[in-house]
């Protein structure tokens, strides 16, 4: 699984808008000036409460100011995984500091209905004015937040999109859970297809990797499934607790 969101997600990522949503964690390098700003900022207003998954919230952060999250293809790092009983909860770390980066940043959410503004057509006397004074810019200015508030960011889209798969796949599994054959058909296609791309990008040990990926698919699906018991959390947080004490 890491192999295809390295190799297919974040490279697609990169081509596109030459950053990804946020830093790996556990292989990470800060510029400590911008983690330093971005702590000047939040540590006020949430403390050490920086969602469940810390590295998310900042990739978050340092999007919306117009940094870039870099991911480099050929320097490879290995680390100590959880082990299957341990999955659960680190999906939950997961998926909803992924949910309450998108409630803490939600300009960058909105940077999808924004895009004309970000990429008008040629020619258009308005933003050639904007861009002569160097506001209409991806690149970091002195009020990142202000920029992306009203333009939005190219990973706005990506984030987008990806909350609508999180969200998608448990909606639908609930709404059509009686309805098997469409439900198997569904499940035996995308299985074919994401496991078509990992082959597609795993140059070496194709067949292995074949083998291993149909192997892991009901793994996959379970933490897609898990996505429920998150959704339902960050819901109750959100809306009927209040909760707003959010850390691993």
């Amino acid at each position: 699984m890491y192999l295809f969101l390295q190799r297919f997600i974040y490279k697609a990522e990169m081509n596109y808008c030459g950053s990804i949503v946020n830093p790996i964690g556990c292989a990470v390098g800060y510029k400590r000036k911008y983690l330093q700003n971005i702590f000047d900022e939040y540590e006020p207003i949430l403390g050490d409460d920086l969602t469940d998954s810390e590295d998310i919230f900042i990739g978050f952060a340092l999007a919306e100011e117009g940094y870039r999250n870099v991911h480099i293809s050929d320097v490879e790092s290995r680390t100590i995984e959880p082990e299957c009983q341990n999955v659960p909860k680190q999906v939950m770390m997961w998926s909803s500091s992924f949910l309450k980066s998108c409630y803490y940043f939600d300009s960058l959410l909105y940077s999808i209905f924004k895009f004309t503004k970000r990429h008008p057509l040629k020619g258009n006397k308005k933003h050639d004015e904007v861009s002569a004074e160097g506001i209409c810019s991806n690149s970091h200015s002195d009020d990142g937040h202000e920029y992306t508030r009203l333009y939005g960011r190219d990973i706005g889209v990506i984030i987008f999109t990806g909350l609508c798969e999180k969200l998608a796949f448990p909606i639908v599994f609930l709404i059509t859970y009686q309805m098997w054959e469409p439900l198997i058909l569904t499940m035996i296609g995308e299985a074919l297809i994401s496991t078509t791309i990992l082959v597609f990008c795993i140059k070496k040990k194709r067949v292995k990797m074949f083998f291993e990926a149909l192997l892991i698919t009901p793994i996959r699906y379970l933490m897609m499934l898990f996505d429920i018991v998150v959704m339902f959390r960050f819901a109750r947080d959100i809306w009927i607790s209040k909760e707003r004490h959010w850390r691993k």
